[in-house]
């Protein structure tokens, strides 16, 4: 279990601009009763190390249903998962995700803590609903996190599930910065657009699809036979085409990079080139 302290202080913090349209969990604070105990609580959570004793101090003093107990709820998560309280760390964001329904800072603390306990879909669910509620936090989520998200899904025989997350990463902007990130959100795009019927979208997307080894995984599933056509078209005989493209935007000055493994298997180990099929 890995659910880190940091990450709570990052989903409560606001002063960045990049998250400024979220409210400050504090100064959303009209009740009487949560004012009373809200510098308590701001102390232990905002401290350099997060006080879980403070914080289940302060949480007594919250016995209602009320935004402040969430806040502090969704805190306790990440530190009851740090000491590998899993069971009450997941009663506690549950119950933050109850309080603060439309805010994305517990669902994304959630991610992180299904991922890593067993529950990578519940984990995949809940940062789509989050991306969608903030995009920007969602682009502040940990990459690695998400990788092993993907991972376990994958594992899992989630294919599905693991398309749409990367999908929805890609529509985000959250792998902008990295050429395969790109290319595997743009492949994740074009399966679930196939898988949902949309095959006039997956053919446009196809042209997305950067690094060419993603391509080959559509050519060598039946499923994408319609999408075959237009992969020709766009990377060209045995994908040399879109190969020489890849390698030429994308490789490091100076690199000796050549065609990655799946493309090698692809002409059986050969000078033979194996052309693709159209149809």
């Amino acid at each position: 279990m890995r659910v880190r302290t940091a990450l709570a202080g990052l989903l409560l913090a606001t002063a960045a601009p990049v998250v400024a349209q979220l409210a400050d969990p504090f100064t959303a604070v009209s009740d009487p009763a949560d004012r009373a105990v809200m510098a308590e609580a701001a102390a232990a959570i905002t401290g350099p190390t997060p006080d879980l004793a403070a914080l289940d101090a302060v949480l007594v003093k919250l016995p209602r249903p009320t935004a402040l107990r969430g806040v502090v709820q969704t805190v306790r998560t990440a530190l009851l998962s740090s000491k590998e309280r899993t069971a009450e760390a997941v009663a506690a964001v549950e119950e933050a995700m109850r309080l603060l329904p439309d805010d994305p800072r517990p669902k994304l603390v959630a991610t992180e803590l299904f991922t890593f306990s067993g529950s990578p879909q519940r984990a995949a669910d809940l940062w789509v609903q989050a991306s969608r509620e903030s995009p920007e936090y969602a682009r502040m989520t940990d990459p690695y996190l998400l990788s092993a998200l993907v991972g376990r899904l994958v594992e899992g025989g989630d294919r599905s599930r693991a398309d749409r997350l990367t999908a929805r990463m890609g529509e985000i902007g959250y792998s902008a910065a990295s050429v395969p990130d790109r290319s595997s959100s743009a492949l994740a795009r074009a399966r679930t657009q196939v898988e949902a019927g949309q095959t006039d979208l997956a053919v446009q997307s196809v042209t997305a699809i950067g690094d060419p080894n993603d391509l080959l995984l559509m050519y060598l599933d039946k499923r994408y036979r319609l999408l075959w056509p237009r992969i020709a078209d766009w990377a060209g005989p045995d994908l040399d085409d879109q190969s020489r493209r890849y390698l030429k935007n994308f490789a490091v000055p100076g690199s000796r990079r050549t065609i990655s493994r799946p493309l090698r298997l692809m002409r059986g180990g050969s000078h033979h080139s194996v052309p693709i099929r159209r149809s």
